[in-house]
């Protein structure tokens, strides 16, 4: 199918109104929605996978009678943007290649982005047109931006923060947060360009005497529980540390970590500077278990995490292991005689874990990457199943989880520990700064941390449809654990905060409950950004307030005001939220938090539907692998409907989708294939009596479209796609092979008709063409769901054994190498079946027809006994010599030849024997 015929569709819905949805109180209404996208580049296949499922959903729901919202936006808050366009103002070689190489960027554009603004209304335009020619069902009268550049929405942003605050939700203090020292701002998600999901934790300064010296190594740590297995402390010979005061005594730590403590609050007065191999050779007084370790050399220190001095414990730290026989192999004097110490004990592990995953994963060196998963199974094991030995003094007997607070506790009562922030995986800002851990004051932030807010949330979680059902254990284990969060940054693109205007609310913040906004977006078009008020809002949102007061306030009709109202109690609440699994842990997470903040219950999401990530054949994919295929490029190259089918029927629940080009070539062959067909068979087909096969052909449709409604209910959207295109397809082309190519006119006319609507949710271009040949007008989108059609189950029963037999008879020539002249098929009667049913065959016999039934489709176990197969069998004698290419006889068992009884007592119900000349 050429773009030209894609675009003549979409102009047509758009003309028709096909997808504006408006209230009709006489119509149950479904509103879905898809994440607004970032405008900071082209929309790729992983966002068209997410709106194809979101879209095929409302589809389905309007061809089943329902009033159907779906709308779009777009987000332009934040950093991303602003970084992207300072990166290209500097001549940013990388920068400039992603642009023109990748996003295709035109080099007469390409300078205009140097003004973000300009750059998010280009993205914004281009990925417009790219949603279109997908045949995303899309309201676009409700379309808005985030930012203050659409004032409109921004007013919205502005009612959801008061509200907020009013009700306790954001409050001003102290917090860690992720910091990104450029652009001297918090760094959310959706800000990263690398290190999404990633939080801070707090880690554990151990302090360890130097020997002879009044000053202290100190080691950071996540498990202080550990040091009784302490055998020395390491650092790295290259780097450089630094003696500093810090309170009361001189730390000796890495340079790196000057700068973070001091953005935690720490008083930092750096002495002097010490090269590591200065340190090395030297002793320690290792706290708590009061005794002397060496100082060693590790390769494997990151500066940038921690104090960048470790305390090594190798019976339970791969690394620790991996250094110390690095050392030891090397004939390095001070490690030689040093063992691990094994001091905790659990279940799946010997004396020594960190020696047992070192062997176990083959782990070269202690720069192997696998020492990160040798790490993480043995410090989850220990953590859920782990308990101390008895060489831990007055600490034996207690789980890991309970000795890590106590033991901590006993060391900074001693002043021998204390605590900072880190993060324990790398966070690169859009601007390509390494962020780390900084504690701000007065800073604003959501409560997400209030137990009564939290537990909101739960009973929302609790209530409403997850799918895929595993994912809501993960929601109410993010509610568990998530903590208060910066909801504003002083750089990039947003909207002001209302009361503190040297704040912009966050990516992340100001795109929570926006669905909110939809349902009146179009209405607010007419009206300036001064005629939006708090009372407005809260009038339509809350019912709170007298419309003829508002109206008067506000310089709105009354009635207008009141249709407001009334539009937003029509399609609210949010019906279905479709998103990919990497936003649980944050935005889909928000979006329950803030809702169950705002909105009374009946207006609280009612489902979130979760999908896995996209890879593109079988690789991540990433601009730095160079594999993005952009929504535009995939439409170009496959076209809409093929691109469609190919991510819909890759993946299902939170499995990673798989993109196969050549998956999609061939489905974009089959498209153009079918619609060529129906014109050849339309015009071939005739008036004749309707038979059997007829009788077939309409059953499918019947049953195919059962099932999806099925599937559609539970979001089984992989299944419901392979039902309605290779199902109908293979049903299709069987249909012509029983019926010769002399096909029914009419029931060819109404199989394509209702192919179409069942077809359409998924491709939708497709579906429309198909309908139109079948001499209808206007849209297949204006039709009903297939129903109605009389289903006759032992059709589909005779044809499935019928095809059964020619399957099973080609497999036995094939296996003989040789074709008949003629082939007997022995059956057994329906009397005999029944006797199989009832265990009344011989036990060999049985025993094997038991070993067949198990595999049988369920449609054929509840028909043995019921039906003769030799009738079946011979009404369809024609099709079935046509299939084998040879002549074929059927008998009963019970007629069989002396000469033929050996081979015909073979027969079992359902799986005729065979006799070949």
């Amino acid at each position: 199918m050429n773009d030209s015929v894609e675009d003549a569709w979409v102009k047509k819905w758009e003309a028709l109104g096909i997808f504006k949805a408006e209230v009709d109180k006489y119509k149950d209404k479904v509103f879905v929605t898809f994440p607004i996208p970032y405008m900071n580049g082209p929309l790729h296949l992983g966002h068209a996978f997410t709106a194809s499922r979101v879209d095929s959903y409302a589809k389905y729901k309007k061809l089943n009678g329902f009033n159907v919202l779906y709308p779009q936006g777009w987000h332009w808050t934040g950093q991303p943007i602003v970084s992207a366009a300072e990166r290209l103002a500097k001549g940013d070689e990388k920068m400039v290649k992603e642009f023109k190489e990748i996003d295709k960027v035109p080099d007469e554009i390409l300078e205009k982005f140097k003004d973000p603004v300009f750059m998010a209304k280009y993205y914004t335009e281009r990925n417009r047109e790219a949603m279109k020619k997908l045949g995303l069902g899309i309201d676009w009268r409700r379309e808005f931006v985030t930012t203050s550049y659409d004032e409109r929405f921004s007013s919205f942003i502005e009612w959801q923060f008061l509200t907020l605050r009013e009700k306790g939700y954001v409050t001003k203090g102290s917090h860690p947060v992720v910091w990104c020292p450029r652009d001297k701002s918090p760094v959310g998600d959706h800000d990263r360009l690398q290190g999404e999901g990633v939080f801070p934790v707090e880690f554990r300064l151990i302090f360890f005497k130097l020997k002879d010296e009044e000053s202290y190594l100190v080691a950071s740590t996540l498990r202080p529980e550990t040091i009784f297995g302490v055998t020395n402390i390491w650092v790295s010979p290259t780097l450089t540390y630094v003696k500093a005061k810090i309170n009361d005594k001189v730390w000796i730590i890495g340079k790196s970590a000057v700068e973070r403590l001091k953005d935690q609050l720490f008083e930092v007065e750096v002495i002097s500077e010490i090269k590591g191999n200065e340190l090395i050779g030297k002793k320690a007084i290792a706290p708590l278990v009061n005794k002397e370790i060496p100082i060693l050399p590790a390769s494997f220190i990151d500066p940038d995490i921690g104090t960048a001095v470790v305390y090594s414990v190798p019976a339970h730290a791969p690394y620790d292991y991996l250094a110390l026989r690095d050392l030891q192999k090397s004939g390095y004097k001070d490690a030689q005689g040093i063992s691990p110490i094994s001091i905790i004990e659990v279940e799946g592990y010997g004396e020594f874990p960190a020696v047992e995953e070192v062997e176990k994963l083959k782990i070269k060196d202690q720069n192997d990457p696998n020492a990160d998963v040798a790490t993480k199974n043995i410090y989850s094991a220990e953590f859920r199943k782990g308990v101390l030995k008895q060489n831990c003094g007055s600490y034996a007997g207690l789980s890991v989880n309970a000795a890590r607070k106590v033991v901590y506790e006993k060391l900074e009562e001693l002043g021998l520990a204390t605590s900072m922030w880190e993060l324990p995986e790398p966070i690169i800002c859009r601007c390509t700064t390494r962020c780390h851990v900084k504690i701000l004051q007065d800073q604003w932030f959501l409560k997400y941390s209030d137990e009564r807010w939290k537990e909101a949330a739960r009973e929302c979680v609790r209530t409403m449809k997850i799918y895929p059902e595993e994912a809501r254990q993960w929601f109410l284990d993010v509610i568990d654990w998530l903590n208060d969060y910066p909801c504003a940054r002083q750089s990039g693109l947003g909207t002001p905060l209302p009361w503190d205007k040297n704040w912009l609310v966050e990516t992340l913040s100001d795109s929570t409950v926006y669905m909110a906004y939809y349902t009146i977006a179009h209405r607010l078009k007419k009206y300036n950004r001064e005629q939006l008020k708090k009372e407005l809002y809260d009038y339509v949102f809350f019912g709170k307030g007298d419309p003829s007061i508002i109206a008067s306030i506000t310089g709105i009709p009354e009635n207008e005001v009141r249709e407001m109202r009334e539009e937003f109690l029509y399609w609210y609440p949010v019906d279905l939220r479709v998103s990919a699994k990497e936003l649980v842990p944050n935005h889909l997470t928000f979006f329950i938090f803030h809702h169950v903040a705002l909105f009374e219950k009946n207006h609280w999401p009612k489902a979130i539907a979760v999908n896995g990530m996209l890879r593109v054949e079988g690789e991540k994919m990433s601009k730095s692998k160079g594999n993005v295929i952009t929504i535009e490029e995939g439409i170009k190259e496959f076209g809409a409907d093929a691109l469609r089918i190919a991510l819909l029927s890759s993946s299902e629940y939170m499995d990673d989708a798989n993109f196969k080009r050549e998956y999609a070539r061939a489905i974009k062959e089959r498209i153009a294939k079918i619609l060529q067909e129906i014109d050849q068979d339309l015009k071939s087909s005739t008036n004749r009596d309707k038979n059997d096969y007829d009788t077939w052909l309409l059953n499918m449709v019947s049953k195919v479209s059962k099932d999806i409604q099925e599937n559609m209910e539970k979001m089984n959207i992989k299944l419901s796609v392979t039902e309605a295109f290779f199902i109908m397809d293979n049903a299709y082309k069987d249909y012509k092979k029983f019926v010769n190519s002399n096909i029914n006119h009419t029931v060819l006319k109404d199989f394509i008709k209702y192919w179409a609507i069942i077809l359409a949710p998924f491709a939708p271009f497709t579906a429309e063409e198909m309908y139109q040949k079948v001499g209808e007008k206007d849209s297949v989108f204006l039709e009903n769901w297939p129903s109605g059609i009389q289903y006759e189950e032992v059709k589909d029963v005779e044809i499935e054994l019928v095809n059964r037999l020619v399957e099973d008879i080609k497999e036995v020539i094939k296996i003989v190498k040789k074709k008949p002249t003629q082939i007997t098929v022995f059956v057994l009667s329906k009397d005999d079946s029944i006797n199989f049913v009832n265990g009344k065959a011989e036990k060999d016999v049985l025993n094997k027809f038991m070993k067949i039934k198990v595999s049988m489709p369920d449609l054929l176990k509840n028909y043995i006994g019921k039906i003769e197969e030799k009738e079946v069998y011979e009404k369809h004698l024609d099709y079935i010599m046509r299939q084998v290419g040879v002549p074929v006889n059927i008998k009963s068992v019970s007629d069989a030849s002396n000469e033929e009884a050996q081979r015909a007592k073979n027969a079992l119900p359902f799986k005729p024997a065979f006799v070949f000349k």
